[in-house]
């Protein structure tokens, strides 16, 4: 009667883990397919929609709609409104001629956390959740220290020959640190679906 009873008490325990099993797969495939949707959706958001187009090695360019350039980013300089400038050796500060602080950054997005963050003078900062369960349904959206939506992103092509659309919320301004910040932060959408010991990661 005893084992009956153990018997009956782990089979009791199985079905419901088969069950929990199958209704936390039913939610990952609703967030997927509410992910999907989002994104498809992306094009019809109001606002300023930007391109990043990556033009070599640690180079990229943020263009607009009919392709003009707004901003360039390399690895030592990033270029705005016809401004250079450069980051402080030994640190992730973007400073101008004079030495002057822009912006720091701080934080990875990687493993599926999204720790990247940008901070202005003035304590101002920008931090990047992301939603989708991968890079080909996700948004990545730019949050300012208020929780108000300053722009969104969205990864498109394919492997190559990709680009990240970006929209910038109506109410928000095109500034040159704007600009620098959403060129800067523009990968941090694919390093975030990075994870350990995936090809090419240390």
């Amino acid at each position: 009667m005893k084992d009956l009873l153990l018997n009956r008490a782990r089979l009791s325990q199985w079905r419901g883990w088969i069950a929990r099993e199958k209704q936390a797969s039913r939610d990952r495939r609703h967030f997927a397919q509410e992910c999907a949707s989002e994104w498809r959706n992306f094009g019809q958001q109001p606002g300023t929609h930007l391109r990043v187009v990556w033009t070599g090695i640690g180079r990229r360019e943020l263009r607009t709609a009919e392709q003009q350039t707004v901003a360039r980013l390399a690895p030592k300089t990033a270029r705005v409104g016809g401004r250079t400038f450069t980051w402080k050796p030994g640190t992730r500060s973007l400073v101008d001629e004079t030495g002057v602080l822009i912006l720091h950054t701080s934080g990875p997005h990687y493993n599926h956390e999204a720790l990247g963050r940008i901070t202005f003078p003035g304590q101002r900062w920008l931090q990047f959740p992301v939603r989708g369960t991968e890079t080909t349904n996700a948004i990545m959206t730019a949050l300012d220290q208020a929780r108000d939506e300053v722009a969104r992103y969205r990864r498109t092509g394919k492997l190559g020959n990709s680009r990240t659309e970006v929209t910038v919320h109506p109410g928000h301004p095109l500034t040159d640190e704007l600009l620098l910040a959403i060129l800067i932060s523009a990968d941090w959408l694919d390093s975030y679906f990075v994870r350990p010991g995936m090809p090419g990661v240390g």
